[in-house]
C-alpha cells in the first residue's frame, strides 16, 4: 500500500509506508487473506518523542543530536542545536525568498506553559519532524491535542473548517455503550 507524500511539477511521489502481506490459500486462483502489520512504536517515532523529551528539560544539544539522527536518516545533514534554533527562529524566509519549513507561518503552541524563544524554535523542529514521520498515520492528531494548534481543513466547494486552539470539536466522543449504559456517563461537550 502506498500514501501520497507530495506532489511536484505534476508528478507524484509515493512511498511505501504499509506494506501487505499476501496469504494465498488457493495456489491455482491465486486466492488468499491480505495481512497489514503496523508497528505502533517504531524506531524514529520513539526518536523524536525522546527529543521531544530532552527539548521540554531544555537539553536542546541531545535534543538536536537526536534530530539528526532523524535527519541522516532521510537523507538530510545532521545539525546542530544553534543550527535547528536559527532555521526554526527566523519567520522572515530563506535569503531567495522562500519561505522556511514551518517557520513562516508558525502557529502558537497553546499549552498554558511559557516557552523561552530557544524552547519554542527547538519544539518546532520536533513538530515538524513529527509530521513528516507521522504523514497518514493520524499521530499528528496527538501533537495537535498536546499544543493546542489551530487546524484548518480545506473542503472541496465550501468554505475551509477552521478548528481553533480549544475547539470542543476536538474532544474525542465517549463510546455509544458508554453512554447508554445505566447510569452513564455524560457525552464530551461539542
Amino acid at each position: 500500500m502506498y500514501n501520497t507524500v507530495f506532489h511536484q511539477n505534476y508528478l507524484t511521489y509515493f512511498v511505501p509506508k504499509i506494506i501487505e502481506f499476501f496469504e494465498i490459500t488457493n495456489p491455482v486462483a491465486q486466492t488468499g487473506y491480505p495481512h497489514i502489520v503496523l508497528t505502533p512504536f517504531t524506531t524514529d517515532e520513539t526518536l523524536l518523542c525522546r527529543a521531544e523529551a530532552y527539548v521540554l528539560k531544555k537539553d536542546y544539544n541531545a535534543a538536536a543530536r537526536d534530530l539528526s539522527y532523524w535527519y541522516l536518516k532521510k537523507g538530510a545533514a545532521s545539525c546542530t542545536a544553534n543550527e535547528i534554533i536559527s532555521f526554526y527562529s527566523e519567520p522572515t524566509g530563506n535569503n531567495d525568498g522562500t519561505p522556511r519549513c514551518d517557520a513562516s507561518n508558525r502557529t502558537p503552541l497553546n499549552t498554558g506553559v511559557a516557552y523561552d524563544s530557544d524552547q519554542t524554535s527547538m519544539i518546532y523542529a520536533v513538530l515538524h519532524a513529527r509530521r513528516v514521520e507521522g504523514i497518514h498515520d493520524g499521530t499528528r492528531w496527538l501533537d495537535i491535542k498536546r499544543y493546542g494548534i489551530a487546524v484548518e481543513h480545506n473542503v472541496y466547494n465550501s468554505d475551509p473548517i477552521v478548528l481553533e486552539a480549544n475547539d470542543l470539536r476536538k474532544a474525542i466522543q465517549l463510546p455509544e455503550e458508554v453512554l447508554m449504559a445505566p447510569g452513564g456517563m455524560e457525552p464530551n461537550p461539542r
